[in-house]
């Protein structure tokens, strides 16, 4: 999948309660968003991190998103075993610094 503009922004993803269950607190690769992340974009490696979420091909960056402050927070109670709800993931444009992109929450209510 090439990623630019038109690909990213405006693309969607739900974190769901399995997700959230299944999920390792921690773990950049295997948190509840990574799970998500990993099925927006199936070939690519990921890896959350508090601020940012990196997709990796062959260990080349192929786009780094900024994470929006709410979805820092959703990480940081998921990693200290607070619960969290379902949440639904949505990338945008944000062209700020050495961010092209943001990925930000909503917290609509997610069928499990």
């Amino acid at each position: 999948m090439y990623l630019d503009s038109n690909t990213l922004h405006g693309m969607q993803e739900h974190v769901t309660a399995d997700d959230i269950e299944k999920g390792t607190g921690g773990s950049c690769q295997a948190c509840p968003i990574a799970l998500a992340v990993q099925r927006m974009f199936p070939t690519y490696e990921i890896c959350v991190e508090m601020e940012q979420i990196t997709l990796f091909e062959a260990d080349e960056v192929y786009a780094v998103l900024r994470a929006s402050e709410a979805l820092a927070d959703w990480i940081d109670a998921y990693d200290n075993e607070n619960n969290v709800t379902p949440i639904t993931l949505f990338i945008k444009t944000l062209n700020v610094k050495e961010y092209k992109y943001m990925i930000d929450m909503t917290t609509e209510q997610i069928a499990a």
